[in-house]
């Protein structure tokens, strides 16, 4: 992996970047994922109520987002469920992959 490489929990100002990261993965990979490209053509907004109700994490390298993997932290209502979660929409851009940013 890259001395440049880092990974973080993205904030709301992370989230065009996500959005952009999202709608490549489901256009390039539509077999990998439940949702259509078509349902991610939104507003920025989407992409922060994402960010703001889930648990985000991006890998950057070189200060750009190439990974994304959200831990659905709704996904699970309920008392004797809410301590579980759901890992959504994995994704690494493809010049990324190899590089050891996943597994981190």
């Amino acid at each position: 992996m890259s001395a440049t490489a880092s990974i973080r929990v993205l904030t709301l100002a992370d989230a065009p970047a996500f959005l952009a990261l999202r709608q490549r993965a489901l256009r390039d990979h539509p077999e990998a994922y439940h949702s259509a490209a078509v349902e991610w053509d939104v507003p920025v907004s989407h992409a922060e109520a994402r960010i703001a109700e889930n648990l985000v994490f991006g890998g950057f390298s070189n200060g750009v987002l190439v990974g994304i993997v959200t831990l659905a932290l709704s996904a699970r209502p309920g008392r004797k469920l809410r301590h579980k979660v759901e890992i959504w929409n994995v994704y690494v851009d493809p010049a990324q992959r190899g590089t050891g940013l996943a597994r981190r």
